[in-house]
């Protein structure tokens, strides 16, 4: 398992060399579309020098997830891809508020009741879709409602 983590560093110095050489083809300045990629390219490199030098035994013990961790791993991965897919036809708003209630149902199943998890996403769904629109912007899907 001690080599597992050098490989990862390895890995991680690989795609940030790539990260590097897109940057270096795109750079037009600060301003410009190389930023982001030169940010993600150092601080994979910092990783990437991490786990080539530092190498615990804490670091190499893994133990696998209980089944019931499992089944939230699972639940959550199926929950994205279905979010994937529906935010397309219903629309960022709608999907959101659906996905991230059904994430917070199946993380703390019994930490909220029912309707306040409902009016808290939807509040964080909401709050969400206006800074993306008004403050930044971006084009969200608008799904079959909003056409």
């Amino acid at each position: 398992m001690k080599n597992a983590i050098r490989l990862l560093g390895v890995f991680l110095g690989g795609i940030s060399l790539l990260c590097f050489w897109e940057t270096y083809r795109i750079w037009n300045g600060w301003a410009g579309p190389g930023s982001v990629p030169l940010i993600v390219s150092i601080l994979l490199a910092i990783n990437s020098i991490s786990f080539l030098i530092v190498s615990s035994k804490e670091a190499t013990q893994f133990t696998w997830p209980s089944n019931k961790s499992a089944a939230r791993i699972c639940g959550i991965a199926g929950l994205f891809a279905f979010y994937i897919i529906i935010v397309q036809w219903l629309g960022y708003l709608i999907s959101t508020w659906f996905f991230m209630a059904a994430v917070s149902r199946v993380v703390a199943p019994d930490r909220f009741k029912l309707y306040v998890l409902i009016i808290w996403t939807g509040l964080v769904s909401l709050c969400l879709y206006i800074i993306f629109i008004d403050l930044l912007s971006v084009h969200l899907p608008s799904g079959i409602l909003w056409g």
